[in-house]
């Protein structure tokens, strides 16, 4: 979380650097807790004149971000390394895999965690057998009180996760620490076949790299010896072929975790419908949202005012799911007087876990089934919290009762009294450890599948935070042209395997051409459904021939035949695109007019570009990653075996709370590089989880730069300006302000609307897309600045050159 000094209206910028510090006032270390895995060094926050940003162009992946305020500007920078760790302001979530460039030219795999509850080894996601788990027993090798005990109550013992294997490598990683017993210790990406490990009485990551055959497989930790105790945390497993994963810039590169450290959901917006009122006044009506400063800098914290009711409790709660027996666990909030100075936390399952706390003077009050903590955060502010060790599993619910002191929640209430509160948490920790907001529903357990900071294959240069809309690669065997199930050959053989590809490993394949005479060419037929423009891509290197055809004709495409010369880089139409090592990806669209099975083509040619020819039975070229997609553009490579495969939306977003956000007045900047301006594609987005209220900055299909602002489902502002390009840069800088609304597009003079009222965009800003993924970006995010100020006309020129 971002904290700002008191009073301040400016600036805040967030950028990431690499052996960078900069001396200003205020500066404060957050530690790697805070923000999560991505973080190596730390964040530093603090002051100086040139403002807030954050930075995604510096390099590396994740960590070191300077995070920086001042009297002018926020600013988020994507076109080096995201400050999207998992816990960080930012959060990300995608749903499937996806591929990335990453910064040593090759394609990998984003960061991700196929195991569920990484952290949480008590839970149903884990299968144990002949073990039994003790929950959060230990310090984990992040300092928090994380790691579980696992005990092997008969032979064999194991602690096992199920997942959808495909037939290529996997790695599964764990940390592991000898706690009593001699017996070998083993882990398996496949449980068909364990490597035995050698633990000590020291935290230690171990890993193993396996191939397992296609179906349901289970990866985790077996205990050979019955009665042996081991400590474990931070399971992982993630997929090694193409070109391995992208690492994170943390001290653990490869571990992505997927344990929410919020089990809470709307952890800052206590009017939310998630959090039940009982005998609380009505928010509007008595409580207020976002009535005062919150412990961050921020205006989110809320007014909670009883009713008056008689001799009964005034309470608000939420619940959870279920929590397993023995699990320990931390529930927490911020909470400051406004004329009630007494609070009770409690966390309900079969029992209260509780604790009283003066909130005036400090103190811990009487606890049952808890042990109970209180933390002076400034400003009259408290962190309450409540340890506990669950008895009997089973959903549980997390109270804020007001009281009138200690052991006394069941009063009559005046109307009026309450307290201000922010800031709800419920960890799966034996510690207190950092806030970490959450600002939707309760997470469920899921996969962790991280941020892709992509890099210009040739130069290496950093682009940015990747954002995709939602495709699926209609291509069967991606990358094997030597399956005959479904790639057809006419006059050609195909030589699998012979040289590196784009992925760096040596999977590509040699078309070579035969002695026939006339095409010399593969193919593979899919489903095709009318009125839909597809586009097929396929990467291709020359050997003894230089140019070929791509073909997307007969049965339902409108016939595209396109040449590519790969010696020029140069082609008839479509996209010829150099990824390095002499490799090109080349790109042709074309719309289906009828529903049926349609046919892509790869044709070798002769030295003068003749498809239909003599060959000499050994000059070809080598090709890799085919891929045909519905849309008029080509996203990033989608890697498929015998099925198709589906890569989801990119989604990112970090809470209002979360910089010094002003609902009166404001400026926003984006720079953005999209694949594509046929269609409106959205840079940043400030909204209150709804398209009813919210600041657009976007591109339309006109194209122009876009400036949308929306109040109560009604059009405030739409000024369009600018005339922004396809992978091209694009800078956008708008105001806000009633009745003064303006934008800028690349240094252009702005373009002003002096007539409108603000919307209650006051939850999320989010990166690359609108609600539900709507008017995607398909492109890079190299930067974002949020600037809580309505800037003039020429610093919005300024800004946008």
């Amino acid at each position: 979380m971002i904290r700002s000094p008191a009073g301040f209206d400016g600036e805040i910028r967030i950028k990431r650097y690499m052996d960078y510090y900069q001396a200003s006032y205020g500066v404060m270390m957050l530690s790697s807790g805070q923000f999560g895995a991505g973080t190596a060094a730390g964040y530093l926050l603090g002051s100086e004149p040139s403002g807030y940003a954050t930075d995604f162009t510096a390099g590396g992946v994740q960590g070191n971000a300077l995070v920086r305020s001042s009297p002018r500007n926020t600013q988020m920078d994507y076109s080096g390394t995201p400050f999207l760790a998992q816990g960080g302001p930012v959060t990300f979530s995608r749903g499937s895999l996806a591929t990335v460039t990453d910064s040593d030219g090759y394609i990998k795999w984003a960061q991700h965690n196929l195991l569920l509850a990484s952290e949480q080894l008590d839970t149903s996601s884990w299968t144990k057998t002949s073990a039994t788990i003790a929950a959060n027993s230990i310090a984990a090798p992040d300092s928090a009180i994380t790691a579980d005990t696992i005990v092997a109550s008969g032979a064999n013992g194991t602690v096992l996760q199920s997942y959808t294997a495909v037939a290529v490598s996997y790695v599964f990683g764990v940390w592991l620490r000898r706690k009593t017993g001699a017996g070998n210790i083993q882990i398996a990406a496949d449980n068909g076949t364990y490597t035995t490990v050698t633990i000590t009485n020291d935290w230690a990551l171990y890993t193993v790299t396996q191939t397992p055959t296609a179906g349901t497989k289970s990866a985790g930790i077996r205990i050979v010896t019955s009665g042996d105790e081991v400590y474990a945390w931070g399971a992982y497993l993630y997929r090694s072929d193409l070109g391995g994963m992208q690492a994170n810039a943390s001290a653990y590169p490869y571990y992505n975790p997927s344990t929410p450290k919020n089990l809470l959901g709307y952890s800052e917006a206590f009017d939310n419908a998630a959090w039940v009122k009982l005998r609380i006044n009505a928010f509007g009506s008595g409580s207020v949202a976002n009535a005062t400063i919150a412990p961050n800098g921020s205006l989110s914290a809320d007014l909670i005012t009883e009713n008056t009711t008689a001799s009964d409790s005034h309470t608000l709660y939420q619940g959870t799911s279920s929590l397993p027996s023995g699990g320990k666990f931390v529930y927490s909030f911020y909470a400051k007087p406004n004329g009630r100075n007494w609070v009770q936390a409690v966390n309900y399952i079969d029992r209260d876990y509780s604790c009283f706390f003066d909130i005036q003077n400090g103190t811990v009050g009487s606890a049952v089934n808890a042990t109970g903590s209180i933390t002076s955060v400034g400003d009259g502010w408290y962190r309450c919290s409540i340890a506990f060790t669950v008895a009997v599993a089973g959903a549980s619910e997390c109270y804020v009762f007001l009281a009138t002191a200690n052991n006394t929640r069941s009063y009559t209430g005046d109307g009026t009294s309450g307290i201000y509160l922010w800031g709800a948490q419920l960890s799966d920790s034996a510690s207190l450890d950092p806030y970490v907001g959450s600002y939707g529903a309760a997470p469920s357990p899921a996969a962790a599948y991280g941020p892709r900071l992509d890099y210009d294959p040739s130069t290496l240069a950093a682009k940015g935070l990747l954002v995709e809309e939602q495709r699926t690669n209609l291509i069967t065997q991606s990358a094997d042209f030597s399956a005959s199930s479904v790639w057809g050959v006419g006059g050609i053989t195909v030589s699998a395997n012979v040289i590196s590809a784009p992925d760096g490993t040596t999977s590509a394949d040699k078309l070579i051409e035969d002695t026939s005479t006339g095409f010399h060419r593969i193919s593979q037929s899919v489903s095709i459904t009318s009125g839909t423009t597809y586009t097929f891509s396929v990467y291709v290197k020359s050997a003894e021939r230089t140019i070929i055809n791509i073909q997307l004709g007969g049965g339902p495409f409108t016939f595209t035949l396109l040449q590519y010369n790969l010696s020029a880089g140069t082609s008839t139409g479509g996209t010829i695109t150099p990824v390095g090592g002499g490799w090109y990806r080349c790109t042709a669209s074309s719309l289906a007019t009828s529903t049926s099975s349609g046919t892509v083509f790869v044709e070798v040619c002769d030295s003068s570009g003749q498809r239909n020819y003599t060959g000499n039975g050994f000059s070809g070229v080598y090709v890799w990653g085919a891929q045909l997609e519905a849309g008029s553009f080509a996203t990033s490579y989608i890697p498929t075996a015998a099925a198709t495969v589906t890569r989801n939306a990119d989604v990112a977003s970090v809470g209002v709370s979360q910089f010094p956000y002003s609902a009166t007045e404001g400026s926003i900047v984006a720079n953005v590089t999209p694949l594509n301006v046929a269609a409106a594609r959205r840079a940043v987005q400030i909204d209150d989880n709804t398209e009813n209220e919210r600041y657009t900055l976007s591109t339309n299909s006109t194209p122009n730069g876009l400036f949308t602002v929306i109040d109560g489902g009604s059009s405030q502002a739409a000024i369009a300006t600018g005339t922004p390009a396809a992978n091209t840069n694009i800078k956008l800088a708008a105001r806000y302000k009633v009745n003064d609304f303006a934008l800028s597009v690349n240094g252009g003079a702005a373009s002003t609307d002096t007539s409108g009222t603000l919307p209650i965009a006051n939850l999320l800003m989010r990166l690359g897309s609108g609600t539900s993924s709507t008017e995607p970006l398909n492109g890079h995010i190299r930067q974002i600045t949020y600037i809580p100020r309505a800037l003039a006309n020429a610093e919005l020129t300024a800004r946008s050159a």
